[in-house]
Order: structure tokens, then sequence, then C-alpha cells
């Protein structure tokens, strides 16, 4: 658990930069933050949760009790306590603040993994499920590709700095 925290803080925190870094290029944006609007920034929670998935799928030999539950649930919950702090403090402060939203999104990383190891450790649940809680991973990262290169206009998906959707 504490590796999977400290992975998905110190390499989303990294993805906030990896798209200008790389100046730009697409196939970057497909997994880093392309612009500053909220759903952008979700993706640095979701994305390496979904490496940390992956390479489990690859080289875990032995993984814990609803493993695929548990990853699921991590890689959803993580966004949606992301938006349900930021928005709240927003609201209440009337404003965003960096510190507040660095702490935002380490405390729903935290939070997320805190229920995806409670579900590791509760009895077995069937593994005919597992298809299912890997198709939900797939669609989820999927959602992100997608919506980077054609996003809803939505406020969620609008850039406040430059007043765009997605890829420019």
């Amino acid at each position: 658990m504490l590796f999977n925290i400290l992975f998905t803080v110190i390499v989303g925190s990294l993805l906030h930069f990896t798209f200008n870094f790389a100046h730009q290029a697409k196939i970057v944006g497909l997994f880093s933050a392309v612009n500053e609007s909220s759903w952008e920034h979700l993706k640095l929670a979701v994305m390496p949760m979904a490496l940390i998935a992956l390479w489990w799928a690859i080289n875990g030999k032995r993984r814990p009790n609803n493993f695929w539950l548990s990853r699921a649930v991590a890689m959803y919950l993580a966004p949606i306590l992301i938006l349900l702090i930021f928005y709240d403090y927003t609201a209440i402060l009337g404003k965003n603040y960096l510190p507040l939203d660095i702490s935002t999104f380490i405390l729903a990383v935290i939070l997320a993994e805190l229920v995806a190891r409670w579900i590791t450790k509760k009895p077995e649940f069937s593994r005919r499920y597992n298809p299912i809680f890997q198709a939900a991973i797939i669609l989820l990262v999927a959602i992100f590709i997608v919506f980077t290169f054609y996003p809803p206009q939505n406020i969620l998906f609008l850039d406040p700095i430059t007043l765009t959707y997605g890829l420019k």
C-alpha cells in the first residue's frame, strides 16, 4: 500500500509537467495532463494507478485477495475524491490554493489506497468477476485518453487559463 501511494503521488506529480517537457508530444498527452482543467489533473492519479495494475498483471505471481476489484475501486475513487474535496474547498474559500490542491491530490490517493487495502483484506470475491473489474480499469483509462482529444464542452474539461478544452 505504501508503495502504491508513493508511486502514485511521485509519478502523478511528474505527469503534471511531462507534456510540456516533451514539447507537447501528443503521445505523452495520452497519460499526462495536457492543460490545467480539473479533468486533466485527474489523470495524475488514474494513470500511475493504471501502471501499478499493469505491473501486477504482468509480474504479480501472487496477487492479494480481490486484487482487480481493489484496483478498480482505487482508480475510480481517487478522482471522485479529488473532485469532491477540490470543489468543496474552493466553494468555501472562493478560490483554489496550490498547497491545498496538492494536499487534495495526496489525501485522495491515500484514502483510495486505504479502501483498496481494506478490500484486499476481505474474503476472496469470486474470481469470475475479475474480467469485469479489468474491463472497468481499461474503460477508465480509455475514457481519459479519448477525452484528452475529444473533451465534452463542460466546466470540468475547461482549462481556466486558456479557456480551451483538451489538446489545442
